[in-house]
């Protein structure tokens, strides 16, 4: 008699674990893994920003660079009507990206930035940014080269003097 009650346990076990399998039970005793959303904001162009290579002085305060591009030429020039500032940096970030993260790195550091303007044709694309600030003022273009790089060329003046 004893051994009926035992029988019915193990076959009620038995249809359980044939009716639910091993995923239903591991399933049942495994907690809900914990996932952590994690947001990428996009790369914007900063005030002091690190380069690769060096910037000749003369640059305007608080003007935005873009982190990590590679300075190809840098200089300045001097007249009798104020001094400017130019320079060319080089990057592998895309063409796309660094246009937005300039104009709204510009906006961010206190610049008037004029609606940027496509002026590529074709499979080349370069974008002029109109930007004036409470010390300088300027064009600053972004294009893409034959090798995909993104190069960004600064061209300032002082203003107000």
């Amino acid at each position: 008699m004893r051994l009926r009650p035992i029988l019915s346990a193990l076959l009620a076990a038995a249809v359980a674990f044939g009716l639910f399998g091993c995923d239903a039970i591991k399933k049942a005793i495994t907690p809900a893994p914990i996932i952590k959303h994690v947001a990428i904001a996009p790369k914007v162009g900063q005030p002091g920003a690190t380069v690769v290579g060096s910037l000749k002085a003369g640059a305007p305060a608080n003007l935005p660079l873009w982190e990590g591009s590679n300075v190809l030429r840098s200089g300045t020039t001097k007249s009798d009507v104020g001094s400017s500032w130019s320079a060319i940096l080089s990057t592998t970030d895309e063409y796309q990206d660094v246009v937005k993260g300039m104009a709204v790195g510009f906006q961010r550091s206190g610049w008037q930035v004029q609606e940027a303007e496509d002026a590529g044709s074709g499979e080349a694309s370069a974008t002029a940014l109109t930007v004036s600030g409470p010390s300088a003022m300027g064009v600053v273009t972004i294009s893409v080269t034959k090798d995909k790089t993104t190069r960004i060329g600064y061209l300032m003046t002082e203003s107000g003097k």
